[in-house]
């Protein structure tokens, strides 16, 4: 019996063995031998459980050591941050000349996506969050680009400031992710009120 039992549990320790043992002898086999001995029937499956569990953790622990190796390597594929030169006669602010109230409100809200004043917190530094980011600056810039207002023609100009004046009043700019993450991009109603009519007004 003893012999037996210390026999099995050395299959049960060696998986392949064990495994090997199934496929030769089958199933049925195994359950007789196990039969055979019920006082030692738990411990043999805690054994095999217990393999199983041990081999679970260690896949794990690989895969998390893999992420974490990932993400340093990403580390070294930072994103372009580098702006051409702001020519000041092309700016939104010296074309329109918007109130003070209004310039401030779209520089909180506005030009991190929409101009080259980005500004670059910690979290642009850190991929992939910071290629997600870019992404927005990218496409903000293309859309509407403050820094070079000039460049568009009287027409183009009336029409994205109508846009932009849309945009608010629906509640789309600026994004709520963005303003979770920027408390000055939170325009109370009165601010959110007096940049959208002026904005209407400047696109007339």
């Amino acid at each position: 019996m003893i012999t037996i039992t210390f026999l099995v549990l050395f299959l049960c320790f060696k998986s392949s063995t064990f495994l090997s043992f199934i496929n030769k002898y089958g199933s049925a086999a195994c359950n007789k031998l196990l039969d055979f001995l019920p006082l030692q029937k738990e411990l043999i499956f805690l054994v095999v459980y217990h393999k199983f569990l041990v081999r679970k953790i260690m896949n794990k622990k690989k895969i998390l050591l893999s992420l974490v190796v990932l993400l340093v390597v990403i580390q070294f594929f930072q994103i372009d941050k580098t702006t051409p030169a702001i020519i000041e006669t092309e700016t939104f602010e010296h074309i329109a000349t918007p109130p003070p109230a209004v310039a401030t409100a779209l520089h909180n809200a506005c030009y991190d996506c929409h101009s080259y004043e980005t500004k670059h917190p910690w979290y642009n530094y850190v991929a992939p969050v910071s290629w997600w980011i870019k992404g927005h600056f990218t496409n903000g810039r293309k859309a509407m680009n403050f820094s070079t207002w000039g460049q568009e023609s009287l027409e183009d100009q009336k029409h994205l400031l109508h846009e932009c004046a849309e945009e608010i009043e629906e509640g789309h700019m600026p994004p709520k992710g963005y303003v979770r993450m920027h408390a000055n991009a939170d325009l109370d109603e009165a601010t959110q009120a007096a940049l959208i009519a002026w904005l209407n007004q400047a696109s007339k």
